[in-house]
């Protein structure tokens, strides 16, 4: 089974005030708390920014620099809250866009963003839209990390070498 970094680069801008209101929100979300080190299993359950990531096969949330982003812009009273958030992609029996089967090169990289991870991400839900109407949100997609075939008699010969 292969793995690939999906990573989307997000920007927000708008009025103070509305911007207040998105950080509270975000400071909420499942990825921020797994960057301040808190345990999926630990206390209520919380929202992510993909509500689907929890249950699907074939994403996880593997990272995120919210902790610090947020607090960057908070301490030095940006204009623009820009953060980076990382899912692991699974490709086992699922296709790429355009038809790419699994068997990805480095030249690849571009078209292997999961569009089912594309349409699941949402970075401002409706209650916060209407709370927040004049925030502009960007969103951009990445691919970076193609990680080896995971078998383990190669890891086990690998290791042994």
């Amino acid at each position: 089974m292969r793995e690939i970094e999906n990573c989307v680069e997000v920007r927000v801008s708008g009025p103070k005030e509305q911007m207040k209101v998105y950080l509270d929100w975000i400071q909420k979300s499942g990825e921020y708390r797994y960057s301040m080190g808190i345990d999926e299993n630990e206390g209520d359950p919380v929202f992510f920014l993909t509500p689907e990531v929890q249950s699907h096969e074939c994403w996880k949330f593997s990272s995120s620099n919210l902790k610090h982003k947020t607090r960057l812009y908070q301490r030095l009273n940006k204009e623009v809250l820009k953060y980076r958030v990382n899912y692991m992609v699974y490709y086992g029996t699922h296709h790429l866009s355009d038809e790419i089967e699994f068997d990805l090169n480095e030249k690849d990289y571009d078209q292997a963003i999961y569009p089912e991870l594309v349409r699941a991400f949402n970075p401002m839900p409706e209650t916060i839209a209407c709370k927040c109407p004049d925030l502009v949100v960007n969103v951009e997609w990445g691919s970076y990390y193609i990680e080896k075939d995971f078998q383990l008699g190669d890891y086990e010969r690998e290791s042994i070498i």
